[in-house]
């Protein structure tokens, strides 16, 4: 018969400062650490909480050392008790309030953007390591000072496709359709359903969400309403984060595709290009979005910015990207070459070099 876990022994060089909150089976302090100067986060286990406890405790610190992410909570060390045993991990600090107060404030769609991306880009990273984080709620989301969206309490987290239960964990409107039908093989998609309710819960408050969602299991009676009920969304971001949504797992988008199509959408406009042509420069950008290119007689094409991408149209006669015959709408990324002639013109062909700047999305 296993050992009962003994209680944690908090190393001198904290400090408690505040009791944050208990659970079950332990609870989360706040401590100074009197040598670096900066506050932690300190979560330990009681030792009445015996094995189950210190195993979840123990899965929560493997799986969270293996995901590095801005949109992380970031863990810095382990505590052990008397007997040898892992009984607390000591993590990055993140004071204010949990994002399920966020609806709390007048509702901004650009801070609403900045948001529900910070959540996607976090929940790619953990996906990239073949993790299902499993108990995505805004409950388990900070806001750094930084102004950083942090995600923590990895304690249900396991690893993709490889955990079958036949319990269905975390909090209900955020459970997936798929986890009524046990047996239950977790899968990554679950965290992207979470993260659908998600962008419902950051603008309405649970008793006004979509009765359908708040169905046993989800959209049994109806499909749930699109976002742009409730928000004016650009229509191609409002479909990707409908889809993540759909009943059918399969049907899903994947978290970096989330994370892609709202980064799009907050960059809209802020691109620029760069055209040298016959020696001279052009700019195409929000404010001047069509440059026309032409080689009387040889070749001829229109590049277009649309605020999301920059596309050639319209070519006509022999005209090339890379070497590659154009075809209209087709997508200028990066670094190009446009090319006005053939091969059989040699140096007499024009050549014109097209350079795309990269924003970043700013917090």
């Amino acid at each position: 018969m296993a050992a009962t876990p003994k209680s944690p022994s908090i190393p001198a060089r904290y400090v408690l400062k505040h009791a944050a909150g208990a659970g079950s089976f332990g609870g989360v302090d706040i401590y100074t650490d009197k040598f670096l100067k900066r506050d932690v986060a300190i979560k330990t286990v009681k030792a009445t909480a015996g094995i189950a406890g210190h195993a979840q405790l123990e899965n929560e610190i493997l799986r969270l050392s293996a995901v590095r992410s801005k949109h992380v909570v970031e863990l810095y060390d382990v505590i052990w008790d008397s007997s040898g045993k892992v009984a607390g991990m000591i993590m990055e600090y993140i004071a204010g309030a949990s994002l399920d107060e966020f609806h709390k404030d007048p509702f901004d769609l650009a801070k609403y953007l900045r948001t529900i991306f910070q959540i996607a880009r976090g929940l790619a990273d953990i996906h990239e390591k073949q993790l299902v984080h499993r108990d995505i709620k805004l409950e388990n989301m900070k806001v750094s000072k930084e102004r950083v969206v942090k995600l923590f309490d990895f304690g249900l987290t396991t690893e993709h496709g490889k955990h079958v239960t036949s319990a269905s964990m975390g909090t209900q409107v955020y459970r997936a359709p798929e986890m009524y039908s046990p047996p239950i093989t977790v899968n990554q998609e679950v965290d992207t359903y979470a993260f659908g309710i998600c962008c419902w819960t950051l603008v309405k408050e649970m008793k006004s969400l979509p009765k359908v969602l708040g169905e046993i299991p989800p959209q049994n009676s109806a499909l749930a309403p699109s976002l742009k009920t409730i928000l004016n969304l650009d229509p191609s971001l409002c479909a990707v984060l409908d889809a993540c949504i759909k009943v059918d797992p399969a049907m899903r988008p994947s978290m970096t595709e989330v994370a892609s199509a709202i980064e799009a959408e907050l960059l809209r406009g802020q691109h620029s290009a760069l055209l040298i042509y016959q020696g001279a420069p052009i700019e195409l950008n929000a404010t001047k979005k069509e440059a026309k290119l032409e080689r009387k007689g040889i070749a001829s094409a229109v590049v277009r910015y649309d605020g999301l991408r920059f596309t050639l149209h319209d070519p006509k006669g022999d005209i090339y990207v890379n070497n590659i015959r154009a075809t209209s709408n087709v997508e200028l990324t990066g670094a190009c070459v446009i090319t006005l002639g053939d091969a059989e013109m040699g140096a007499f062909r024009d050549f014109i070099e097209f350079d795309i700047s990269h924003p970043e999305v700013v917090l």
